[in-house]
């Protein structure tokens, strides 16, 4: 290669890092995440508390075999209260789980993706989807 050739190849090179490593760390910055209850942004837990107040309803053991900007799959373990004959008297069980993240949504002030959708499929649970809020200090 020509002397003078190489001090273009090498502007060019730095031209090409200097404009596109912004873009490829703006969006690793910008994965869709899940708030938790104390607002903090997860990216694929191995633990999530459903039942903020009293953590009656939680799931573990989660292994997300797939995790995009619009939809999120893990399967793991649901334990739950029966709440029979009420909550404080209930028992809490154990059941194999898949659950599905879904409909991301902006939140807090950097207007960060995050699910706003939670589905559990187990024995014993409500496969209703719960909602999931940013909260007031998602970060």
């Amino acid at each position: 290669m020509s002397t003078r050739i190489r001090p273009v190849v090498l502007l060019l090179a730095v031209a090409a890092a200097v404009l596109v490593l912004p873009a490829v760390l703006a969006g690793a910055a910008q994965r869709t995440v899940l708030p938790d209850c104390l607002g903090r942004p997860r990216f694929k837990p191995a633990a999530y508390v459903i039942a903020c107040a009293d953590a009656n309803y939680f799931i573990d053991h989660l292994h997300w075999s797939s995790w995009t900007a619009r939809t999120a799959a893990a399967t793991g373990q649901a334990h739950f209260n029966t709440c029979k004959p009420d909550c404080v008297h209930g028992r809490i069980r154990t059941s194999a789980a898949t659950v599905t993240l879904s409909k991301p949504h902006s939140c807090g002030r950097a207007r960060r993706p995050s699910f706003s959708r939670l589905t559990v499929h187990a024995r014993g649970v409500s496969r209703r989807p719960i909602p999931i809020s940013c909260g007031p200090t998602f970060g």
